[in-house]
């Protein structure tokens, strides 16, 4: 499964390698807002989920600066696992989550409000095996 943004229709999608077929899974552009994002697909143990950090700046919506786990399929659950509060100013202070094997584990960085790359922290998380 291949999991990407598309910028220029506003959707975030999948597309399963072995056909070819791609899905929208959710839109990006809610009440005129946009975002930007990173999918960790490392949870191998538990197939179909990713793990979507998202950021962006001004108004925000349902999906924005979250940490939350998108199941892959047509209407996915989406789990929301935490707000990271980070204020990107540069590349290296974006929220970049990775989950572990089975997604019971991931971190990700965040200045936590603090301006500039200097103030960069990792945080874990734990989530219950039978979290969702």
């Amino acid at each position: 499964m291949l999991v990407s943004v598309d910028h220029t229709h506003g959707y975030v999608y999948m597309i399963r390698l072995k056909d070819r077929l791609m899905t929208r899974l959710y839109p990006i552009w809610i009440n005129d807002t946009t975002m930007a994002m990173h999918f960790s697909g490392k949870a191998y143990n538990k197939p179909g989920w990713v793990l979507v950090s998202t950021f962006g700046n001004g108004k925000t919506e349902w999906p924005h600066q979250k940490v939350f786990a998108l199941q892959l399929r047509k209407n996915p659950k989406i789990v929301h696992l935490m707000h990271h509060r980070g204020a990107v100013t540069t590349y290296f202070a974006q929220p970049q989550a990775s989950v572990n094997r089975d997604f019971t584990r991931f971190v990700v960085n965040s200045n936590w409000g603090a301006p500039g790359d200097a103030n960069v922290d990792t945080y874990m998380a734990e989530i219950p095996r039978d979290g969702f």
